[in-house]
């Protein structure tokens, strides 16, 4: 689903905190002003010039500072109006929040069961991806060859015959 301009999917900007911070997009309070890299670096202390190192801020067993459990329990809140628009089997959380997650899991999870409705809080799994940093990648090249996976003989034949095409031409 990509909507009527291609803008579909843009859940960071749903409003959540009206009283928060002025966000990229120029609203105050959308969602990713409160969980987005931003809000995790000042969470856990780490500089705007240091956002690459990010991860190194993030110390898994750790106790995570109260901003980070904050943090969680935001991204718990948005998740649980994810799970009650959508009622999906699976969240894949990416980007830093596949840092954040497993030190505030706690938290996301109570804020989610807190705020979506029963049922499809049950049936939806929080994860992180597996294949870490590449996950992106793999996803986009395994959609590029979707087409050869599911009918490989098909898909040669007929660029053969395209490219037969462009010789007689």
């Amino acid at each position: 689903m990509m909507g009527a301009s291609g803008y579909a999917g843009e859940v960071g900007h749903q409003p959540f905190n009206p009283k928060g911070q002025t966000c990229r997009c120029g609203n105050v309070g959308c969602w990713e002003t409160e969980i987005g890299s931003r809000a995790v670096a000042e969470a856990v202390g780490c500089p705007t010039a240091e956002m690459h190192r990010l991860p190194d801020y993030l110390r898994p067993g750790v106790p995570p500072p109260a901003e980070l459990r904050a943090l969680g329990h935001a991204l718990g809140l948005g998740l649980g109006a994810l799970v009650n628009i959508f009622n999906p089997e699976l969240v894949i959380l990416g980007g830093v929040l596949r840092w954040v997650y497993p030190l505030v899991r706690a938290d996301v999870l109570d804020a989610l069961r807190d705020w979506a409705l029963e049922a499809p809080a049950a049936q939806a799994q929080i994860v992180v991806p597996s294949l870490g940093g590449d996950s992106v990648i793999v996803g986009a090249a395994e959609l590029a060859f979707a087409d050869l996976l599911q009918d490989p003989v098909g898909v040669l034949a007929g660029a053969a015959g395209d490219a037969g095409t462009v010789l007689d031409a």
